[in-house]
């Protein structure tokens, strides 16, 4: 399995590498909503999962610093690191990168006031916890491991924008 979808994002790399940033970014989409949507499937997988969404950030980042002017480009890959942001943290997992800096170093405030709104909403839609199970928090209306409005989708990124 690694080895298919370490394929596939090399594939993406080689956009980023041709400055193909809205190509790269929906390759970068898919590979995180598929791994995001099928890590608990492949149990022996974790490993690789985990090696791909950290590949994956860092490909995303290249297409953000790219593309500096394309707002759409730009709020689709801040939606895929929140969508894998969320993920870690509501899988309890070690984040090893930065992500929150990429979600903040690097954004204008009308960018950062977007996504303090998906951060506001993956907050609403928790349900509380209580001390006996701090971990065990579970989505009330999303899967937890379900990206924000769906990343993969352009025309989600386009009416949050608005």
């Amino acid at each position: 399995m690694q080895q298919l979808l370490t394929a596939i994002k090399s594939i993406a790399d080689k956009f980023v590498e041709y400055e193909d940033y809205t190509v790269a970014l929906t390759i970068y989409e898919v590979l995180v909503s598929e791994v995001i949507e099928h890590f608990n499937t492949y149990r022996d997988e974790y490993v690789a999962f985990c090696v791909i969404l950290t590949g994956c950030m860092d490909g995303v980042d290249g297409c953000f610093a790219g593309e500096t002017d394309d707002q759409e480009i730009r709020l689709r890959v801040l939606r895929t690191l929140f969508a894998i942001y969320r993920f870690y943290t509501e899988s309890g997992m070690d984040l090893d990168d930065d992500i929150s800096g990429l979600l903040v170093g690097n954004t204008t405030p009308e960018e950062r006031q977007i996504i303090a709104g998906w951060v506001q909403d993956a907050l609403t839609h928790m349900t509380g916890w209580n001390s006996s199970q701090p971990d065990e928090r579970k989505s009330t209306t999303r899967s937890s491991h379900s990206m924000p409005n769906s990343a993969a989708s352009s025309s989600a990124v386009r009416s949050d924008a608005v």
